[in-house]
């Protein structure tokens, strides 16, 4: 599935909600990102993510679709006792959020937890910077994998306009391989942790 089909799924499924209810948003999103990949550092990530909602003669169920972009950097180093190996490695996730809002039967009615799933693509780019010992090379390489998880958290509707979300997600990436130095790599990283914060508006 490439990242158009999932543009295109997504507008398809904004036209169904038309009339029923439905609000369109923008939100701009910041994480920190675990690649949990020994000798890595953890990563701060950037996202946008455009959607709608829509309620189906529920108030206090409301459901989400959207399209999110995101991008996370790691970079490790590694010594073999005569040279110094630099690497970093990009990911840029495009995927599908499926999600239901539910807003508590109470006082708290600007507060929404929601779940749900995710699925799409993810872009890795992998470079490597060998020095020491004379040597001076540099290698990248990038690839397009299936990516797939789910997320969690809450909205906060901070006005009828404007709403705040706070999150946990967890995504698994198909096996990426690099060509690096003429060798075929196996990519370390097929989790991602990300604790985000976002600040959406409805339009």
């Amino acid at each position: 599935m490439s990242h158009k089909s999932l543009v295109s799924i997504a507008l398809l499924l904004g036209i169904l909600a038309q009339g029923r209810a439905a609000e369109y948003f923008v939100r701009p999103i910041v994480s920190r990102v675990d690649p949990h990949v020994m000798a890595d550092s953890r990563a701060t990530g950037l996202g946008f993510c455009a959607g709608v909602y829509w309620r189906t003669g529920q108030d206090d169920l409301e459901k989400e679709i959207s399209v999110e972009f995101d991008r996370a950097k790691w970079s490790g180093s590694e010594s073999d006792g005569f040279n110094l190996y630099n690497v970093s490695e990009t990911m840029m996730p495009i995927v599908l959020n499926l999600r239901v809002n539910v807003c508590p039967d109470s006082d708290l009615k600007r507060l929404r937890f929601y779940i749900g799933p995710c699925f799409g693509v993810a872009r890795s780019t992998a470079k490597v910077h060998v020095t020491g010992e004379g040597e001076d090379l540099y290698s990248s390489d990038s690839d397009w994998d299936l990516a797939w998880g789910a997320s969690v958290g809450f909205l906060i509707r901070v006005t009828s306009k404007v709403d705040i979300d706070i999150g946990y997600r967890r995504l698994g990436a198909s096996n990426t391989k690099f060509q690096l130095m003429d060798e075929s790599i196996a990519s370390g990283t097929n989790t991602l942790e990300s604790y985000y914060l976002g600040v959406g508006v409805r339009f």
